[in-house]
């Protein structure tokens, strides 16, 4: 009797089991499907993750168009691997061509011509607060250590799917990538070309960036297709020096001299068909070493002497 009772119950509770879990799979569950929203491109000032690993220059797979790296991005805060300076919304296509291996064979395709990074290159300028001349010959052009560490991103194969067709163009420390020592940006790169001290590795000095011992500190480059003195082209220099460092006057300075180095023996045969190329640089003299940047130091009394 005992025996039967026992059996009745377990048949109980394996009905009642049953008929909840019907409810359960019966229930309505109120509202209607969607999909999840598709975040889109990264805001201007956000910041990498991670630190940027330069991944070549793939290709993608569908029409032979560029496939960038995707990385993930987020609100800054603290130092930062990489920063977003711009975006383009509308990438222009680029060229490629076909790689071959000594034999000959195809081996893929890399870029012959990339729109998109010079685009980059000039938005980048902007936001970094690094002023260009409008004219590119007979005038000093700021020398533009952040390129080498300037890196095209684009939307993750997800974003892509959706149609997601766009470029953001970010500033990384190139140096970090390689010195684990130095652990990227210690702030936000906007405008970092307009205050003091300009983050060292925005900066190029004779063996690096500007926070190593140093003498040479290289402040802009110039090409030049009409002819020029010596002495009108270090007097253009010193002018130049004199607005970026903000010293009035750098003759008034001790230690520090005025260099201009030139790809010929002279520009005095400079023509449109014979451009001449010369380099403007700040020199601490015989014995004197620096080991800060120049820029925007604004006063004597705060030149990084070593």
């Amino acid at each position: 009797m005992r025996r039967q009772l026992s059996g009745a119950a377990l048949l109980l509770v394996a009905v009642l089991a049953v008929l909840g879990g019907m409810a359960v799979l019966g229930r309505r569950i109120q509202g209607d499907p969607a999909t999840a929203p598709i975040p889109g491109p990264p805001a201007l000032g956000s910041c990498l993750r991670t630190d940027v690993i330069p991944a070549g220059i793939p290709l993608d797979d569908l029409d032979g168009l560029l496939d960038y790296r995707s990385a993930e991005f987020e609100t800054c805060a603290g130092r930062r691997a990489g920063e977003v300076v711009a975006l383009i919304t509308d990438p222009a296509p680029v060229d490629v061509a076909p790689v071959v291996d000594i034999n000959g064979d195809l081996v893929g395709r890399s870029i012959s011509d990339d729109p998109n990074y010079l685009m980059c290159i000039s938005a980048a300028r902007g936001y970094l607060g690094l002023v260009r001349p409008e004219e590119a010959v007979d005038a000093w052009i700021p020398l533009s250590p952040f390129i080498s560490g300037l890196e095209l991103i684009g939307p993750t194969p997800l974003q892509r799917r959706f149609g997601q067709q766009w470029v953001v163009c970010v500033v990384f420390d190139e140096t970090s990538a390689s010195d684990r020592r130095r652990p990227g940006f210690a702030g936000t790169v906007k405008d970092a070309y307009l205050g003091f001290p300009v983050p060292a590795v925005l900066t190029a000095c004779d063996l690096g960036p500007c926070d190593i011992l140093h003498r040479d500190e290289l402040l802009a480059s110039a090409t030049f297709i009409s002819p020029r003195t010596a002495a009108q082209v270090k007097e253009s220099c010193r002018e130049h020096a004199q607005v970026r460092t903000g010293l009035a006057d750098l003759t008034a300075v001790a230690g520090l001299s005025v260099v201009v180095k030139y790809s010929a023996a002279g520009l005095a045969g400079a023509a449109p068909d014979r451009p001449l190329t010369a380099s403007c640089l700040l020199r601490a003299d015989e014995g004197r070493w620096l080991d800060g940047s120049l820029l925007n130091v604004g006063r004597a009394d705060r030149i990084p002497w070593a």
